[in-house]
Formats: structure tokens, C-alpha cells, sequence
């Protein structure tokens, strides 16, 4: 089983043991109701990158999330996105595993968010020098995400995203003669949310 699959795996296993801690805090309110404190949230939505691993156009992709609630504000998220592209004959298909802090804050009905993530990227490992070419290229690297979005509430539970972030890896070419891969990423996404 590959390394990034085994750790995927590996995640998930944590977040199912680890799920009865994830549940919401509960504290008395006024007349004796319960009161509680943040939301679980699942997230599934398109996802753009900015620009390709070789520097190139862009990759279109997907996004899912989960956010289980540790106080009113904070949670810990697990995040899941990958693309599919090529640059000429080279094709591109990155797989990102991510978790970490997300901070949210109510405005009137809208909801807004920033969260820091670390965790890994795999890619392909022909996404360099495409079929054909030896690949000296790495395919796995860490990965670091900073951002940020915005929930618009559609009904009680479900709710529409935007968001944005930074994405840092560092995935190189093991051929010393080429300079200048981009290791910063823009990301932009939008789906649907389903908060309990």
C-alpha cells in the first residue's frame, strides 16, 4: 500500500475512535436548557489551483472537509483535495491530506472562518517529464495551507461557501539544472456545507 494511502487511512482511523470527543460542549443555559457550544460541519465543493506544479495554467479539482467543534469558535479541521491537469504531455493529479485549527466567528447570519493546516501532498510521479521520460521528479511533500472563507446559511442545516487560501509544498525535480518551481499556491473553492 502506498505511504500516502496508509497515512490517509491512518487519519480517518484517528477521527472515528476519536469522534465521541468530538462532540459539541454542552453547558447549562438560561431556564435550565442546554446550551451548545460550536457545530460538527462537512464540506464538499469544487477547488481551483492557482497555477500547475511545472508553473503552468491552473488545475481544477475537489474539496471535502470536516470540522468537529472543540469550543464556541475553535475546531479541528480534516481536509481532503485534489486536482487533475496536465502542462503538454505531463499529467498532473496532486492528492493533499490536511487537519488543523479553524477559527469561526458569526456576523448577523453569515458565518466567517480562517484556518491553518499542515499535513502532505502525493502526486503523480510522471507529473514532470510525462510518459516516457525517466522521472526524477518527488511526488510526496509536505504541505501547509493558510486561509479563510465565508458560510452563507441556504436553510437550518446546510450552507454556501467561499473560501480562500495559500497552499505551500515543496515538491522538486531531482535534476539540478531546473530552477524555479513554484512552491506557493493559490486556492479558490465553493460548495455546500452541512452543519449538525
Amino acid at each position: 500500500m502506498p505511504r500516502y494511502l496508509t497515512a490517509f487511512c491512518l487519519l480517518l482511523l484517528t477521527i472515528v475512535i476519536c469522534a465521541p470527543a468530538f462532540k459539541a460542549q454542552v453547558t447549562p443555559g438560561a431556564g435550565g436548557k442546554a446550551k451548545v457550544h460550536g457545530e460538527q460541519q462537512i464540506y464538499a465543493g469544487y477547488s481551483y489551483l492557482t497555477k500547475d506544479f511545472r508553473g503552468g495554467s491552473g488545475l481544477n479539482g475537489w474539496e471535502v472537509a470536516y470540522t468537529a467543534p472543540l469550543t464556541t469558535h475553535f475546531g479541528i479541521k480534516v481536509e481532503s483535495f485534489g486536482y487533475h491537469g496536465s502542462d503538454n504531455s505531463a499529467t498532473q493529479n496532486p492528492i493533499y491530506f490536511v487537519t488543523g485549527a479553524q477559527y469561526t466567528h458569526n456576523i448577523g447570519k453569515e458565518r466567517i472562518f480562517v484556518d491553518g493546516l499542515i499535513g502532505m501532498v502525493h502526486i503523480n510521479s510522471d507529473w514532470f517529464y510525462g510518459n516516457g521520460y525517466p522521472s526524477g521528479a518527488s511526488n510526496n511533500s509536505y504541505a501547509a495551507v493558510l486561509g479563510g472563507g465565508l458560510d452563507t446559511p441556504i436553510s437550518k442545516h446546510f450552507a454556501w461557501r467561499v473560501e480562500g487560501s495559500m497552499v505551500n509544498t515543496n515538491i522538486g525535480v531531482g535534476d539540478n539544472q531546473i530552477h524555479g518551481l513554484p512552491n506557493y499556491f493559490g486556492r479558490a473553492s465553493t460548495g455546500v456545507v452541512f452543519r449538525f
